[in-house]
């Protein structure tokens, strides 16, 4: 079995018994693994307009479902729900050293490939040697930062849409420096959970380095690769907490 990034709109509509919705969507041409594919469009998409997802949805949450209009910009006109989870795509700086798992966004912030849910390619279960018990997959991004002058702390990542990707179409190792590179979906893990201050990559809502946050009591739930859902707490460690991020780094994680 292998896990794509690229094709979640389709896997959570269908695993959400949501075929009918998925169906509806218009069919545009993509570039995957360097092969032409048939994508839905989940941009410009009547279908997903106002459409709020209750397993999208936290009810801790005190921000709006869909993107606000403190975001100022055209593409808040498409009013799509923005997640209260995000999907990891590993952390920053890679945990064993490796420098080929990170790219530098030109935004700011960092794309990475040593998680599980990688830009523009797949993951298999084998890859994660460090075991699905101790890697996440997804972690909650529900809340405000408190001190973050963008749309009053609100730097949820749900820049365009939440059902789409990264604006290139390469896996990380494959970008030429400089390359456009913004999104949503996905976060890189730089910093720690619930941090009051916004730093690079994390301090607008198409970064690739948003900060994993919620409006609980000091913590997060993060669901890792085995199914299992922790609340990992804010004092939890963030060497430990980044190790976790990452599917196959080798090092020890102690709770």
């Amino acid at each position: 079995m292998s896990i794509n990034s690229a094709n979640s709109s389709r896997s959570h509509c269908l695993y959400s018994e949501l075929g009918a919705l998925y169906n509806q969507l218009p069919t545009v041409n993509a570039t995957v693994d360097g092969k032409t594919v048939q994508r839905k469009n989940v941009y410009v998409t009547a279908p997903l307009q106002n459409l709020v997802l209750p397993v999208w949805k936290c009810p801790s949450s005190a921000l709006p479902d869909a993107q606000p209009d403190g975001w100022t910009t055209w593409w808040t006109n498409y009013k799509h729900q923005v997640p209260a989870y995000i999907g990891i795509m590993g952390a920053y700086p890679d945990p064993a050293g490796n420098t080929s798992a990170i790219f530098n966004s030109n935004y700011g912030g960092w794309w990475s490939n040593n998680g599980i849910l990688i830009p523009n390619a797949r993951s298999h279960m084998t890859d994660v040697t460090d075991g699905l018990s101790n890697t996440i997959i997804v972690a909650e991004q529900s809340g405000k930062v408190q001190n973050c002058s963008y749309a009053s702390g609100d730097a949820r990542n749900g820049y365009y849409t939440p059902w789409g990707g990264p604006t290139f179409n390469k896996p990380i190792n494959a970008l030429a420096a400089g390359t456009d590179s913004w999104g949503s979906g996905l976060t890189c893990v730089a910093y720690q959970i619930n941090s009051k201050t916004c730093g690079s990559g994390a301090n607008t809502s198409y970064v690739p380095s948003s900060i994993l946050n919620s409006f609980h009591t000091n913590g997060i739930s993060a669901l890792l690769g085995d199914g299992s859902v922790r609340f990992i707490n804010d004092s939890f460690d963030f060497v430990m907490l980044q190790r976790m991020c990452c599917k196959a780094d080798g090092m020890v994680v102690t709770e």
